[in-house]
């Protein structure tokens, strides 16, 4: 379940599940595509401890459930806040009526469980000699999420299943989505996109880093984040017809090939990323096969920054 992304259904009533509406946690059917967004969390390594997990919005992607004043609430995430963290940091347990299902335990009051009541989401106290009313309504099951993530989520994922994985020594810290991160991925795409055959300039020996202002990745990611960070670019051209659609496989996977870019995605001192990810039109560079036509190009940035 950990770095998967999720719907829960609560064991009673069915059919209802677990989501954010007004920035509050509640549970209802789902029908449309609102209901559908607001019912899939990414599952993440809890904000206050990596044992654990925190949820975050599949729609308001730097937001996560936690509790306040017993509630729960859908809440931005804020750097530096202990209490934020904790309260949004839940154990993940066999389900309290059913085992193979899930009941989730606060990190920082552990005789809290998450539960619904008159279909809204609290924590409150539960134990195995609880009334099976209370146990059942802190029993949820994971189900495949209703809204599945977009291919920029889905590199996050896959890096941080490499991070633990294929990393030696102690487990580096899972990689946080930053929305400045997120913005500055982003633009930079969108910015190789909008100007063909920019990708092609090299820095340091690497293709696709050179910003069309002249900018570095250190130059952006510092104006974002107050200091340096680190980028990975890959550019996929497609010639002629049944052009795919971009893949985050592709693009994690040829980083994974690449050994700079592989210490990039393991590098324990990255915190935080962003990616982001356009198409543009362009020509085929030269030494290519069909050098010189026209293509479609998919541009893939991956950002990386210390901030926890």
């Amino acid at each position: 379940m950990l770095n998967e992304r999720h719907s829960f259904e609560a064991l009673k009533p069915r059919g209802h599940y677990i989501r954010h509406a007004n920035y509050l946690g509640e549970i209802s059917p789902v029908a449309g595509a609102v209901d559908r967004a607001d019912a899939s969390f990414d599952v993440v390594e809890g904000l206050a401890a990596s044992a654990h997990v925190s949820f975050r919005s599949a729609n308001l992607p730097n937001h996560y459930l936690r509790h306040q004043n017993s509630r729960l609430v859908l809440s931005e995430f804020t750097p530096g806040d202990r209490l934020m963290h904790e309260d949004a940091t839940f154990m993940s347990v066999a389900g309290l009526v059913f085992p193979l299902w899930s009941s989730f335990r606060s990190y920082n009051y552990p005789k809290l469980y998450i539960r619904h009541r008159d279909f809204h989401l609290y924590v409150s106290e539960i134990n195995a000699n609880s009334p099976e009313l209370d146990r059942s309504d802190a029993t949820f099951l994971p189900v495949d999420a209703f809204l599945a993530p977009p291919e920029t989520i889905r590199i996050v994922e896959i890096a941080n299943d490499r991070r633990i994985f294929n990393s030696s020594g102690p487990r580096p810290p899972f990689l946080r989505l930053d929305k400045r991160l997120v913005a500055v991925a982003q633009n930079h795409s969108q910015d190789l996109a909008g100007h063909p055959g920019l990708w092609e300039r090299q820095l340091d020996g690497f293709p696709g880093h050179y910003g069309s202002d002249n900018s570095t990745p250190q130059q952006r990611i510092q104006r974002a984040m107050g200091s340096a960070g680190t980028e990975n670019v890959y550019v996929q051209w497609f010639w002629g017809g049944n052009v795919p659609p971009p893949s985050a496989r592709a693009a994690h996977d040829w980083w994974w090939q690449s050994p700079p870019h592989r210490s990039n995605v393991l590098n324990p001192s990255h915190r935080s990323t962003g990616v982001g990810i356009a198409t543009g039109q362009g020509r085929v560079p030269q030494g290519q096969a069909h050098a010189g036509e026209p293509a479609t190009f998919h541009y893939y940035t991956q950002v990386f920054h210390s901030s926890a």
